[in-house]
């Protein structure tokens, strides 16, 4: 094969200019690099020619994509995943998602180190507690867990599979919190089983202060009766609600004081 024969066949295989680089046999899983930024940077670099724009482009376009090469098969593996195993309920599904997702993302040491550890991703200063002040029928629901119906010991035909909204947690808040409105209910008091620690557990339907240390409950009938004990939150809420204008302010005040009575 002679030299013209060979330039050929490569620039058979091109689109536009191309600067090629001569090298010898012991360079070739060496990229181009410049001597004084190799020494300068202490990295590895792959230093390329651009001649036009669209190259500039598409050599950008493919190093930002390198990380979701294999997306298509990862989704392909989730939804696999879901139906072979339809009897998960929505948070272990979840957690086998976030698993898989985990597992095909790359990701710096320092990172993967903090999803070893156990860190929190975001932290913030403040909660938002949404009150549904729109109709009753507008109100959206929760379905309840299979794990809670079955606590709670009702069978699958049973109608009462909604959660309680914060209202009608609200409508069955102990006498002691009569004088308590609904946004101060809303951001500074919930039941007491939504936490998991319960060292600021208060039990607002006996005589003793809102600030007194509670009693200890160990039994089986002490744990139970902590559906009737309500938390108070030291860390104050945001509370929202449905915004409406300045026309409708009367008919937001109606809604408002009516909410509790739905």
């Amino acid at each position: 094969m002679t030299h013209n024969s060979y330039l050929d066949i490569v620039r058979s295989t091109l689109r536009r200019p191309t600067l090629l680089f001569r090298r010898n046999f012991d360079e070739l899983m060496t990229n181009t690099f410049n001597p004084y930024i190799a020494g300068e940077v202490n990295s590895n670099t792959d230093i390329q020619f651009m001649t036009d724009e669209y190259s500039c482009a598409e050599y950008v376009v493919e190093y930002l994509n390198k990380s979701a090469r294999g997306m298509g098969n990862l989704r392909h593996e989730l939804t696999t995943m879901m139906q072979e195993h339809p009897e998960r309920d929505y948070t272990d599904q979840l957690k086998a998602l976030s698993i898989k997702l985990l597992n095909a993302v790359e990701m710096s040491a320092q990172e993967a180190a903090w999803y070893l550890l156990r860190q929190p991703m975001s932290e913030t200063s403040r909660q938002v507690a949404y009150i549904p002040t729109v109709w009753l029928t507008e109100r959206q629901r929760c379905r309840k867990r299979r794990q809670q119906m079955a606590r709670e010991g009702l069978d699958k035909n049973s109608t009462d599979v909604w959660t309680k909204n914060i209202i009608q947690r609200y409508e069955e808040r102990p006498a002691s919190l009569e004088q308590v409105y609904l946004a101060e209910f809303a951001s500074w008091y919930a039941k007491a089983n939504d936490f998991v620690d319960e060292e600021d557990d208060v039990n607002v339907d006996g005589e003793e202060d809102l600030e007194s240390k509670p009693a200890a409950r160990t039994s089986r009938a002490q744990n139970q009766y902590r559906k009737r004990l309500i938390r108070r939150v030291y860390d104050t809420d945001i509370t929202t609600w449905t915004k409406l204008s300045i026309i409708n302010e009367k008919w937001f005040y109606y809604t408002y004081n009516s909410a509790t009575n739905c």
